[in-house]
């Protein structure tokens, strides 16, 4: 199974990370997905047209970076409950690089 870590930290870039995630699952649905987004991009977890993606795929793990929540001012509770709170969202993308993901920034 494929395991792959997209990273987001450009806001004006969802919509493409929507395509990747899209493309990557037509292609290959077993793969094993993470969407770890941190910097700017965080905002984009507030737009309704995202979070309604996001529930489309459950099978998806979307991070957010917590750093960046407090240099952004949005807290847990703007969050819809699909969205996975990690601590720092680079030393994650370490660390499931660590643990055989195949990273791509977006």
């Amino acid at each position: 199974m494929l395991k792959i870590v997209l990273h987001l930290d450009d806001e004006q870039k969802w919509p493409k990370i929507k395509g990747n995630v899209e493309h990557i699952l037509t292609a290959a649905p077993d793969t094993d997905l993470i969407v770890e987004v941190n910097g700017p991009a965080i905002k984009g977890y507030l737009d309704t047209d995202n979070q309604q993606f996001i529930k489309k795929y459950p099978q998806v793990t979307f991070e957010i970076c917590h750093n960046s929540m407090e240099k952004f001012n949005i807290n847990a509770e703007q969050l819809i409950a699909e969205i996975k709170v990690v601590p720092a969202g680079l030393l994650a993308v370490a660390q499931h690089e660590q643990a055989g993901y195949q990273y791509i920034k977006i």
